[in-house]
């Protein structure tokens, strides 16, 4: 969902959507109870022919963040109700996507 840099070596901290199934902005996972990985590190090199590794590597910062969580989301029973909690949820973590489409639409 966003990427930062993590000082000036190359690594950078990669957040994780925690919510919505793999590949997805709209479908959600079958199982939010499951442990998560809310950061994950890796650091950047160039390789002799001019691409880009990455390796995944071990940071105590992200380590505490992804052992510390987060709130657990209540799914209501109510279909209605869940419906719009997902809508209202998926269009907060995305909201940017959401302004391109809406800015694209005006154009068009």
């Amino acid at each position: 969902m966003d990427v930062s840099r993590l000082g000036k070596d190359g690594t950078i901290a990669i957040s994780v959507d925690g919510v919505h199934a793999s590949g997805s902005t709209k479908a959600w996972r079958d199982d939010l109870t499951s442990p998560q990985v809310f950061l994950e590190a890796v650091h950047l090199t160039m390789q002799k022919d001019g691409q880009l590794a990455w390796e995944p590597i071990r940071d105590p910062m992200i380590g505490n963040v992804n052992r510390e969580g987060t709130s657990d989301i209540v799914i209501p029973a109510d279909e209605k109700t869940r419906l719009n909690l997902e809508k209202m949820l998926s269009e907060s973590l995305y909201s940017v996507g959401n302004l391109r489409k809406r800015a694209q639409t005006e154009e068009e």
